[in-house]
């Protein structure tokens, strides 16, 4: 019995590590002001949704990294929903401010 339940194990989790998932690249960073206080961007996130079904998306999150330290993060408006088998563009004309972490330049 132990046998059987650990062939079906290994059969499920074949299965679940082959599935699509969703994914997203940014593909492109315009910046458009840089100060003392924030740096003001204009950004294009690519998604892709592999499922057959409208995805929604609420909300997209941000963290800019340099030598493994946060330097940046932020979030960016809600894009809406996804249509199912497609790709989509986000933030293509959205801007957003954010804060710098630690010291400032």
């Amino acid at each position: 019995m132990s046998q059987f339940l650990g062939k079906a194990k290994n059969f499920v989790a074949d299965k679940i590590a082959h599935v699509k998932k969703p994914q997203a690249e940014i593909t492109d960073v315009d910046l458009k002001d840089v100060n003392r206080d924030s740096v003001t961007y204009n950004s294009r996130v690519n998604i892709t949704n592999p499922y057959g079904y409208d995805l929604p998306i609420c909300q997209l999150s941000y963290t800019f990294k340099s030598a493994s330290r946060v330097i940046a993060s932020g979030n960016m408006p809600d894009p809406g929903s996804i249509e199912g088998e497609q790709d989509d563009v986000a933030g293509s004309a959205g801007e957003g401010a954010v804060q710098y972490h630690g010291a400032h330049l």
